[in-house]
């Protein structure tokens, strides 16, 4: 991937949209496996198991833009004190996952509000990969951490953790309060 292409993403009804700049190193395509992301990926709406896990793209707040529906962002928590979940309220589709403070500029879209989701790259990375008998397994995890912590540490010295349409910058406040998800959410 030589050139930035403003890849399109879409909530199902399509009344929020927007892009996703995609360049070489701007993000890595991860497949999360642990029981919150698939959970959080039923409660809206799409199947998803364990095993298959969930597909998304780890990359910097500044990267991903709403054109269109701003109005109907929500937020949403599995817990009390979960990671942030945004989703969008005229249809129930989830954007992806972040952290719950600006300055920590980490956003994953769920893989699933792209119609074409190949410029995104394949997938090394699985996290929490369920094993028969034993305990979670991870592959290529490391590489994938150490690259969201360096694309998050450059975001915040060169000022782009601003660019976020997900926080007031100013006070640090997600743009929308959160709600806990019902205790029952993606279960099966």
């Amino acid at each position: 991937m030589a050139a930035t292409i403003a890849l399109p993403w879409s909530c199902r009804c399509g009344a929020v949209h927007g892009t996703l700049r995609v360049e070489r190193g701007a993000g890595t395509p991860a497949i999360c496996h642990c029981e919150s992301c698939v959970r959080a990926q039923r409660h809206f709406g799409v199947e998803a198991t364990r095993a298959e896990g969930v597909a998304l793209f780890q990359t910097t707040p500044d990267r991903f833009s709403i054109v269109e529906g701003t109005a109907h962002l929500g937020l949403g928590r599995l817990t009390p004190k979960g990671s942030y979940r945004w989703f969008t309220t005229c249809c129930n589709t989830q954007l992806g996952v972040s952290s719950t403070t600006p300055k920590f500029a980490f956003f994953s879209p769920v893989q699933t509000i792209f119609a074409d989701p190949s410029p995104l790259g394949r997938a090394r990375t699985h996290a929490y990969v369920p094993q028969p008998g034993g305990p979670d397994k991870h592959i290529r995890l490391m590489p994938a951490i150490i690259a969201l912590m360096a694309r998050s540490a450059s975001a915040l010295t060169s000022g782009r953790w601003r660019d976020t349409p997900f926080f007031d910058v100013e006070t640090g406040q997600p743009v929308v309060p959160p709600v806990v998800l019902p205790k029952d959410a993606g279960h099966a």
